[in-house]
């Protein structure tokens, strides 16, 4: 059995369902595991797989894969992940490959217990675990392409709101923004509703109901983590760092194109990361759109 992880982070140990070792061995980014029995056709087991280390630093996120450790205005604690491209594997073992997803996924984030930790799908309960700790449980109930699993963590200010589809199912809209930009944040992401009027006329309903949509500040430019997308366009129309014309300037083009890989990404994936394209172009016809 192969589980991906990079070769700087460490295995520590992997254990069978029944607590029993598993012999592995590592070469560049894989870990080949020997399962201590033969498993019948199509029945289901686990593995517990323990490891430790570094993640690697990106250099320029969201185009280099790694994390992002970096201070908000005030000095608190402000952290991220992007990997499309580089791979989940640098942070988490898995099969890191796009034609396979998990079905669904249990993230547990322990963070400082003065800030958050915002990820993918809904926030099924906080555990205080004491001495200046806090556990974030986020339960993602969709199936979730492995680079799009994310955390955010820092101190953010929240609001939030509802779209309501066409046939009349409600949909929560939460964002998470840093708090000096929270009135800038509010005005912003009113974009985002009717954004999603315009994708469901096109596209069909939002893929990801169960889960919810989040607009979460990020220190990049964005990135389409599933139902946490990561916004840094600094609440402007357009493109930060872009052309300084006119063209294209009537709304927010972040919010458009990252929401717009909810549909083509996310809930429509290419079958190999060579075609990552098929994502890319959607998301720029939408942006038309």
């Amino acid at each position: 059995m192969q589980i991906d992880l990079f070769p700087n982070m460490k295995v520590e140990k992997i254990l069978f369902e029944d607590g029993s070792v598993c012999e592995f061995s590592r070469e560049f980014g894989a870990v080949f595991i020997t399962l201590p029995k033969i498993l019948e056709k199509d029945s289901e087991h686990f593995i517990d797989f323990y490891y430790s280390g570094n993640p690697q630093v990106a250099k320029r996120p969201p185009w280099d894969g790694g994390f992002t450790w970096t201070d908000d205005k005030e000095g608190n604690p402000w952290a991220c992940v992007t990997c499309q491209g580089t791979g989940a594997s640098l942070w988490w073992p898995n099969k890191d490959h796009q034609s396979d997803e998990p079905d669904s996924m249990l993230l547990s984030v322990t963070v400082p217990s003065d800030l958050q930790d915002v990820s993918n799908g809904r926030l099924r309960s906080k555990d205080n675990l004491g001495n200046g700790w806090i556990k974030y449980n986020w339960f993602i109930s969709s199936p979730i392409n492995n680079y799009n699993v994310t955390f955010n963590i820092g101190k953010f200010a929240h609001f939030s709101d509802t779209y309501t589809s066409k046939d009349g199912q409600k949909l929560s809209l939460d964002y998470y923004v840093m708090p000096e930009n929270l009135d800038k944040a509010k005005t912003q992401f009113k974009d985002a509703n009717k954004m999603l009027t315009a994708f469901e006329y096109y596209f069909g309903k939002y893929p990801f109901y169960k889960d919810g949509y989040k607009l979460i500040e990020a220190p990049h430019n964005g990135m389409e983590h599933q139902s946490a997308i990561a916004y840094g366009n600094n609440y402007w129309n357009g493109y930060v760092g872009r052309s300084s014309s006119s063209v294209g300037l009537n709304f927010d083009f972040i919010i458009v194109h990252e929401s717009a890989h909810e549909w083509w990404g996310n809930n429509v994936t290419s079958n190999d990361v060579a075609d990552m394209w098929v994502h890319e172009s959607f998301g720029a016809y939408a942006e038309g759109l």
